[in-house]
């Protein structure tokens, strides 16, 4: 009996984490080593750093340290130089196919770990209108490594402005020209030009899916910023994450999504989703959060010059970029009623940052697992 007792207050103890499994592996992997990997077009690179300790936020905010952000990916360093002799089967010359292309306007970016504690960086080149991805690997305890690029999709028209991923390494991503919300399956994000489904596009009858720019995801369903007519579309929308029923000729008609959330401003250029709430930024100077089924705005904070995309730590805090002020801030995010924050802090300096990701080093999303395992335990004992 004493067995069961405590296997059932294990199970009511998990019960009352927040909903998404994200957040519920932070019980089993808050061993993790946790980074914050930043996006900057205008410099061509993409940038990281540690997040900051529990100490940190100890301090008083006057003494608490602002990082420069180290670089990670140099994207004028190797890019593709079409003389080098190096035989090839076709030409007998190297080409561009085969070089790295180097980075011209990095923007949305999204890390995936699995099971087996390999990480990738995928990071969309707005300008070069591809998706690359990069291993991970942390040395020692706080160096990361971006491996060899490779390209993972080509010419998609007008790029892929905003990346997510989920739990299972499904790819999630917004096209420029054809404003559509697409997904790639996790067993076709190693295969270059894998094959792609169309969740949502602009043609839906909702009118919901206006030019997006920035999409999350929290396994169940895909939140995106508009950047057009989000006063009217929606500034942001949601949908659920696996849609086999979408037809874009049939415009969707039978589904009560996509379903706007927001529609206080009419562009939207970052947006991140944090327990039961979602924040997002405008095209100004502001930054605010609404819950993810809708309801009331917050108007978050107005101290950032110009807000870009945003990152839950999965713990208690966000991290916004801040593209014209080239810096990181943080700021609570624990609260259980959306309102207004005292402050924010700078966290980090770095040049012109437009999406920013978390990358868990140690994390492979065990949390469901152990919910599992605490249930069937809890089902099988006897008194």
């Amino acid at each position: 009996m004493a067995l069961c007792i405590s296997l059932a207050w294990s199970v009511a103890f998990l019960a009352v984490l927040p909903h998404d499994l994200v957040s519920a592996s932070r019980l089993v992997t808050s061993h993790a080593r946790r980074f914050l990997i930043v996006s900057s077009p205008s410099s061509h690179n993409v940038y990281y750093s540690t997040l900051p300790s529990f100490h940190d936020f100890t301090l008083p905010a006057a003494e608490r340290p602002v990082t420069n952000m180290t670089l990670l990916i140099d994207g004028q360093l190797d890019v593709c130089n079409a003389t080098v002799n190096v035989t090839n089967n076709a030409t007998g010359n190297i080409t561009c196919e085969e070089e790295n292309l180097g980075l011209l306007s990095p923007d949305g970016i999204a890390v995936y770990s699995n099971p087996e504690g390999q990480s990738v960086l995928f990071v969309s080149d707005m300008e070069a209108e591809n998706i690359y991805s990069y291993t991970l690997t942390v040395q020692g305890s706080s160096t990361l490594v971006a491996g060899p690029q490779q390209r993972m999709m080509d010419a998609i028209s007008g790029g892929a402005s905003g990346l997510s991923v989920d739990i299972d390494g499904n790819l999630f991503f917004t096209t420029g020209s054809t404003g559509d919300i697409m997904r790639v399956a996790a067993s076709e994000t190693s295969t270059r030009n894998g094959s792609t489904t169309l969740l949502y596009g602009a043609l839906d009858s909702s009118g919901a899916v206006s030019k997006p720019g920035s999409i999350a995801t929290d396994d169940f369903f895909v939140y995106w910023a508009n950047t057009d007519a989000g006063d009217t579309a929606g500034t942001v929308a949601r949908a659920p994450a696996r849609n086999a029923s979408y037809s874009a000729v049939s415009n969707n008609t039978t589904s009560t999504y996509p379903q706007a959330i927001a529609a206080n401003v009419a562009e939207s250029t970052g947006v991140c989703a944090a327990r039961d709430a979602i924040f997002f930024s405008d095209a100004n100077a502001s930054f605010y959060a609404v819950k993810k089924v809708g309801g009331s705005i917050a108007s978050v904070t107005s101290s950032m010059a110009a807000p870009r995309g945003c990152v839950f730590d999965q713990e208690n805090t966000v991290y916004v970029a801040d593209a014209e002020g080239n810096a990181v801030y943080s700021m609570p995010a624990g609260f259980v009623q959306l309102r207004a924050v005292r402050h924010i802090f700078k966290a980090y300096e770095v040049d012109s940052p437009s999406q920013v990701a978390l990358y868990m080093h140690g994390s492979a999303h065990r949390g469901s697992l152990m919910i599992l395992v605490s249930l069937s335990l809890f089902f099988t004992c006897q008194p």
